[in-house]
């Protein structure tokens, strides 16, 4: 019977004294009038850290970690599932720093445009500055479409692909090959350098 906020919700089952439980807005579980991010799902927490991932500055790591917040935009925020693992990003270090800045500047239509007929000028310029040997991979994204998306969702070819992409010649990429037999990963290694030999050279010759 007691209920001194009056909101129809006795005091040891209130959810948020002082405050209408019933009021929702954004239809969290947690009442406006307690509501730590308005307008995004409080219970969505993936760092932890006690901040909602929608008012949280970096959503996926406490330390704000480039490439871990590069990938949360582009998977999470964009909606591009698996991107950064078939891009061959590794945010245990700081090679993949660089181009997570480019992701984080681009828009989710300039990110999806790399993998398409019609890469982003601005988004590929900045990709390639950060390291020449991106620009095989620009264009295998771009001209290789369909076996790139194939290989993307599948989890043998996407740890062919991280592999690959850490080599500097091909005789590394045929031991990738071996370590992660796929034909999806020859299709595109095969479409790469038919369509890519010059941007490719090292891993195609």
């Amino acid at each position: 019977t007691l209920d001194a906020d009056e909101d129809g919700v006795p005091d040891d089952c209130d959810v948020c004294p002082g405050e209408d439980d019933d009021v929702d807005t954004d239809e969290d579980g947690i009442p406006d009038g307690c509501d730590a991010c308005e307008g995004f799902d409080d219970t969505e927490d993936m760092d932890d850290d006690g901040i909602p991932d929608g008012c949280d500055q970096c959503p996926a790591t406490e330390e704000c970690n480039i490439c871990y917040e590069a990938c949360y935009y582009t998977e999470v925020t964009c909606g591009y599932t698996n991107a950064c693992a078939a891009s061959g990003f590794n945010c245990t270090n700081e090679d993949s720093y660089c181009e997570s800045a480019c992701m984080l500047d681009a828009s989710c239509a300039a990110i999806a445009s790399m993998v398409g007929a019609n890469p982003d000028p601005e988004l590929s310029a900045c990709i390639n500055a950060c390291d020449p040997a991106n620009q095989c991979n620009v264009c295998t994204a771009s001209s290789c479409q369909s076996e790139f998306a194939a290989c993307s969702n599948d989890a043998t070819c996407t740890n062919f692909l991280q592999c690959s992409q850490a080599c500097a010649d091909s005789a590394c990429v045929a031991t990738c090959g071996t370590t992660y037999p796929t034909t999806l990963g020859a299709d595109l290694q095969s479409c790469m350098c038919t369509n890519c030999n010059t941007e490719c050279t090292t891993l195609c010759n």
